[in-house]
């Protein structure tokens, strides 16, 4: 809903210019609202939700022993070092479908995303991040309620507006406690979260 509000707002346009305004100034006006990718020096926030899907075996390094879904939403900010690389940081709400009363968690997490590909109309980035997740249940059941998360993964950025983009991605997210192997409550969830969402400069 919010991205086709968003959507609906760009198609109105920031308005007609003033008839007093001269054509070179016009035509500045159409270059500075037109669609964009991210310039060094920029800070940006966003907002997206995701649905997590649960790895069922080993997955890289790490056992499958999570069998939750998860749905959830993050708001985050970037600042860009170069046209193509930013750090930044974020705050995210997840409800875990366990047995019983689902969990409810709060992660925050430091961030970083790269460009390798940019054009005029798309760029396509790798993002990846490493926080602390609390829940009100243990998560994985049999886990704990206190996790450390990392996650990575492919995403496609499309400017829309000149100061809005819209991002769409999937990410391998680990939860753990980082007990270790041998001890009984150390499960680890790995899943596949699929999302969207809107970025604006």
């Amino acid at each position: 809903m919010l991205i086709a509000i968003q959507l609906l707002g760009c198609r109105a346009g920031p308005g007609s210019a003033p008839s007093t305004s001269s054509f070179s100034e016009a035509v500045g006006s159409d270059a500075d609202t037109e669609p964009r990718l991210h310039h060094k020096g920029e800070t940006v926030l966003g907002a997206r939700g995701y649905y997590g899907l649960p790895i069922l075996r080993k997955s890289l390094f790490w056992d499958g022993n999570g069998e939750v879904s998860t749905l959830g939403g993050d708001v985050f900010s970037h600042w860009f070092l170069t046209d193509s690389f930013a750090l930044g940081a974020g705050l995210g709400g997840t409800v875990f479908q366990t047995p019983g009363d689902n969990a409810l968690g709060a992660e925050g997490h430091a961030s970083a995303r790269w460009y390798p590909y940019m054009s005029k109309d798309v760029g396509v980035f790798v993002d990846g991040t490493v926080g602390y997740l609390r829940t009100t249940r243990d998560v994985p059941p049999r886990g704990t309620q206190w996790n450390y998360t990392f996650s990575f993964g492919p995403g496609i950025d499309v400017p829309i507006c000149h100061d809005t983009h819209m991002l769409i991605g999937s990410s391998y997210h680990h939860i753990s406690n980082a007990l270790g192997r041998q001890s009984l409550r150390n499960p680890s969830q790995n899943e596949v979260r699929l999302w969207l969402g809107l970025e604006w400069t």
